[in-house]
C-alpha cells in the first residue's frame, strides 16, 4: 500500500504508514523522554543518600499518537466525488487504523524513517484505548492512543562491526549519529584488556580471546567455546553499555578508551 504525502521523516506502525493520502499524524505530539531510574541508598546517620554509579537505566518510552483521517484512497489519494462515497471512504480508512490500534496489549512493530532514509526500529505494544472522533460536518476523523516501547530505544536496522584502535576516546566506525545507551553489544577482548566508555569499563583477564555478549551477560572463549566468565569483570550493572557522546561540531560518537586492539559489533541507539 503506497501511504506518503511527501513527508521528509515519517513513522511505520504495522508495516503501515502514518503519513498517508488517507491519514497522517500530529508530529507535534509524540514522544517524551523516558524517566531514568537510578539506585541511591539511605544510609543511617548520613545526610542524603549515596548515589550508585552505573546504575542509572530509562523506563519504557511511550509515544503519543493522534492520527487524523481523511476521506482520501489511501493508495491514489483521490476523494470520492459524493458525500456518501467520501463518508464511506472515511469509515474505511478509519477501520484500518483501528485494525492497527485498537487493541490495547497488541504488540506490533514501530519504525521511524529519519530525514536521510535510515530505518529505525522497536517492539511497540498498545497500551491505552483509541480514543475516537468522527466530524461528519467536514468528513473527518482522529484518533489518539499511546503505544509504549518496552525496549525504550529504537535501533537502526543496520548492524555495523568495527574494529578500534588502542587509544584514548576511540570513535567507533558505522555508529556515528546514535543518541541512547547500547547495552547489546558484541565484543572481541583481548587477554588483559581494559575497555572504558562513558565512565564505566570491562576487563578480560583469561587466555586467548574472549566473546562478550553484553546484552545476555555472556563471555566465551574464542577458540574453545567455553565460558570465561569467571575471568571478566566490569563495573556497574551492566557489561559496558555503550554511551554516545557530543563532538564539538554537534555530532554524535559511540567512543571507547582501550589498551589493545578490539573489535565491536553493534547497532546504534536513538530516543524515539
Amino acid at each position: 500500500m503506497r501511504t506518503t504525502n511527501g513527508a521528509a521523516d515519517y513513522i511505520e506502525l504495522g508495516g503501515v504508514r502514518l503519513d498517508g493520502y488517507g491519514w497522517n499524524y500530529d508530529k507535534a505530539v509524540g514522544a517524551s523522554a523516558p524517566a531514568v531510574r537510578s539506585a541511591a541508598v539511605s544510609m543511617p546517620g548520613r545526610p542524603g543518600r549515596v548515589y550508585v554509579a552505573g546504575t542509572d537505566v530509562h523506563d519504557p518510552a511511550e509515544v503519543v499518537l493522534q492520527l487524523h483521517v481523511q476521506p482520501r484512497n489511501p493508495i491514489t489519494g483521490a476523494k470520492p466525488g459524493t458525500w456518501g462515497a467520501a463518508r464511506a471512504q472515511l469509515e474505511d480508512n478509519l477501520q484500518t487504523l483501528l485494525g492497527l490500534v485498537g487493541s490495547p496489549g497488541r504488540a506490533t512493530s514501530y519504525v521511524y524513517v529519519d530525514a536521510d532514509g535510515e530505518r529505525w526500529t522497536a517492539q511497540a505494544v498498545v497500551v491505552t484505548p483509541a480514543k475516537v472522533k468522527v466530524r461528519d460536518s467536514n468528513l473527518t476523523a482522529e484518533i489518539t492512543v499511546t503505544v509504549e516501547l518496552p525496549g525504550v530505544y529504537l535501533r537502526s536496522e543496520e548492524i555495523n562491526a568495527a574494529t578500534v584502535q588502542p587509544g584514548a576516546s576511540q570513535s567507533i566506525f558505522g555508529l556515528g549519529g546514535g543518541t541512547a545507551p547500547i547495552y547489546d553489544a558484541l565484543l572481541t577482548l583481548p587477554s588483559g584488556v581494559r575497555v572504558e566508555s562513558g565512565g564505566q569499563w570491562i576487563v578480560y583477564r583469561g587466555a586467548g580471546a574472549a566473546q562478550v555478549d553484553c546484552g545476555n551477560m555472556t563471555a566465551v572463549n574464542t577458540v574453545t567455546g567455553a565460558s570465561v566468565m569467571k575471568d571478566m569483570g566490569w563495573s556497574g550493572s551492566a557489561m559496558l553499555p555503550l554511551i554516545p557522546s557530543i563532538d564539538p561540531d554537534g555530532g554524535h560518537q559511540y567512543k571507547v578508551t582501550t589498551d589493545n586492539v578490539i573489535s565491536i559489533v553493534a547497532r546504534k541507539a536513538r530516543f524515539a
